[in-house]
């Protein structure tokens, strides 16, 4: 009895997050980032087109970050970079490169090989953020706002597996935000998923106080929703 008023209170709780933002669905899937992110033991990317996102950091200087997948020829490869918006962030703006076979070298005048592992058949297009002053992403789903950093587009020029890298030329460190595809694709685990990755991303957000107060109101709601229902079937 109580395992089932469990897993009906969780749907609720489901729902309600639905319902208070329809903008869900449209939210990255985020990846796995527990485990090494090295080169030999890099992030594995299942699908590099589906909308996804690494919620990390750079946690010393020099430090890199690898993601690898697998793409074919002609396939469209997408990745941009977002930076928490708290104030101690306002400077960072990590690198981060595309690593493959085919690839022309485009370095942006940043040398490379003092940070990056590139094997001899592989090409490297690096993404350096120029601007000044970045434009902010609010992320409707979670409420958690992003300065918008450097992106990129590339066509795999032949078949077989790809890197992205993440590090700083300059030395800094701090979090980072690196999006991956832009097809959204969200399956039923996903759905189920939703109140973990709103908790676990604004946690990383650094938006705790909030988050506290909404969990809170929420939980009333969920309790008022349950005794009205229950207190209905009661008087069947």
């Amino acid at each position: 009895m109580g395992g089932s008023r469990y897993i009906r209170t969780y749907w609720i709780a489901v729902i309600l997050l639905m319902l208070l933002a329809p903008d869900a669905v449209h939210a990255h899937k985020p990846l796995q980032t527990s485990a090494p992110a090295t080169r030999s033991h890099p992030i594995v990317v299942s699908d590099h087109q589906v909308s996804r996102a690494a919620y990390t950091q750079l946690t010393r200087p020099r430090e890199v970050d690898y993601y690898r997948f697998t793409a074919r020829t002609g396939e469209e490869i997408f990745s941009s970079m977002l930076i928490p918006r708290l104030k101690r962030l306002h400077g960072f703006s990590p690198t981060f490169a595309l690593i493959g076979p085919g690839l022309p070298n485009k370095t942006a005048g940043i040398p490379v090989e003092d940070f990056l592992d590139i094997k001899d058949d592989e090409g490297i297009n690096v993404a350096l953020y120029e601007g000044e002053k970045p434009k902010v992403f609010f992320e409707p789903f979670t409420q958690t706002r992003y300065w918008r950093k450097q992106e990129l587009r590339a066509v795999a020029p032949s078949s077989g597996e790809y890197y992205f890298a993440v590090f700083d030329h300059t030395g800094n460190s701090g979090k980072y935000v690196f999006c991956i595809g832009e097809k959204e694709h969200w399956k039923i685990r996903d759905i189920v998923a939703m109140p973990r990755i709103w908790w676990q991303t604004r946690m990383f957000a650094e938006e705790k106080i909030s988050t506290y107060f909404i969990v809170g109101g929420l939980g009333l709601l969920m309790v008022a929703v349950v005794y009205l229902v229950g207190s209905r079937l009661k008087h069947r």
